[in-house]
């Protein structure tokens, strides 16, 4: 352009610019009509904008720009109602109140025939051996108490869960499962927190050598001192 005199220009070179003062540290900047127009607080930048959100508490709950409110739901075990966000109910059939109530529906909703991973030959084919022998056996060196939190048949009003820490799945040879060593016993409530975990944090957690859990997750789960 200069070789044939043409003067460079910017596109905003013949607009007039406003002066405005950031909003969060007071510097002082020019902006265009158009972003002057659309705005009531100016800031420096997207930093500065997160910093005054911060310290006005307009970024979180109620007094977030983006703040939707809760919706009123009934627990599904329980019936006691919650408040959960507008995306929860979107994304989520059933809801409720803890992990307790969710470990009791559980007992009573996704089990046998009604568990969504139901197979009448694989259930037949997994339990079959030494299984019930080597049940028995848990039992009577668990004495009938939940390995992670300490509660009894008598607190439970039932005997806990025999649980598979290294799942039967994973064993080409399901009897091979059925040992002393990859058994124990849990209550439901414990059963349902400990299958989402590897079997390297399981054991862990029985060891107590987890720093910040211990072995006493079961216990906080329930509120059990």
């Amino acid at each position: 352009m200069e070789e044939h005199g043409i003067d460079r220009r910017t596109a905003n070179q013949d607009v007039e610019t406003h002066e405005v003062h950031c909003e969060y540290c007071g510097t002082q900047k020019e902006i265009p009509p158009c972003q002057y127009e659309q705005s009531e607080r100016f800031f420096c930048d997207n930093q500065c904008q997160g910093e005054f959100l911060k310290e006005t508490g307009r970024v979180s709950g109620e007094n977030s720009p983006w703040w939707k409110g809760k919706e009123s739901v009934e627990c599904s075990n329980c019936g006691t109602t919650k408040a959960v966000y507008p995306s929860r109910l979107e994304t989520k059939s059933k809801h409720f109140c803890d992990i307790s109530c969710y470990a009791e529906w559980q007992s009573q909703n996704r089990r046998g025939e009604n568990h969504h991973q139901w197979d009448p030959d694989s259930q037949t084919q997994f339990y079959t051996g030494n299984w019930k022998n080597v049940r028995r056996r848990v039992r009577e060196r668990d004495n009938n108490t939940c390995q992670l939190c300490g509660v009894d048949s008598d607190v439970i009003g039932r005997n806990p869960d025999v649980h598979h820490i290294c799942p039967i799945r994973t064993f080409d040879d399901p009897s091979n499962a059925h040992t002393m060593d990859n058994l124990i016993q849990l209550c439901r409530l414990c059963h349902t927190f400990m299958e989402r975990l590897p079997e390297s944090q399981q054991r862990a957690l029985l060891e107590g050598d987890v720093p910040i859990l211990g072995g006493d997750i079961g216990r906080r789960i329930r509120g059990v001192n």
